[in-house]
């Protein structure tokens, strides 16, 4: 769900914003640091303009996020670090099991207009795993009004589409 192969550009971005941003974050007496986590549209924006709301589907969405990246305090920084440079090696890894295996993309379109306005270039990774996975056995699924949290979201549509995808069955109609 949501796979990204970074940009050379959105690597760039990566490693010169977001992972400096994690370095030796501190942990403040008044507990600010958790409405900052609470507050940051960049890990995973929920709700109407990209900030939490009172729907409780993804206020329960915007907890899981900030307990991620509270759990990352010490360590986050590695972690992106790291996935920023596995990304390059993600399109050769997936052609190579291309043969092998099917693979279901699902995204949901906020989640990919998000990595568009953080410059994270969305259409680059969709073309990159185009070259990547050229057996047909593959599947992708583009989501309305789905964002990070698009399993809380959209549960029933994704475990259809899951089920569909194992039993070789066309997907269905989506609403």
């Amino acid at each position: 769900m949501n796979p990204l192969i970074l940009s050379p550009s959105a690597k760039g971005k990566v490693e010169k914003y977001v992972t400096p941003s994690l370095k030796g974050q501190a942990l403040a007496v008044d507990g600010s640091h958790l409405m900052a986590a609470w507050k940051d549209p960049s890990a995973a924006p929920m709700g109407p303009g990209g900030a939490p709301w009172n729907n409780s589907r993804d206020l329960l969405g915007n907890q899981e996020k900030t307990n991620d990246e509270l759990r990352c305090l010490s360590t986050g920084w590695q972690y992106d670090a790291a996935w920023t440079a596995y990304a390059a090696t993600n399109e050769p890894r997936m052609a190579a099991l291309d043969s092998y295996a099917k693979s279901l993309f699902i995204y949901g379109d906020d989640n990919l207009a998000n990595w568009a306005m953080y410059g994270l270039d969305p259409q680059y990774s969709l073309d990159a795993f185009g070259r990547a996975l050229t057996h047909g056995r593959n599947a992708t699924h583009f989501l309305k009004n789905a964002g990070e949290g698009m399993v809380v979201q959209n549960s029933t549509v994704i475990a259809n589409l899951v089920v569909d995808f194992m039993s070789d069955v066309p997907p269905r109609t989506m609403v």
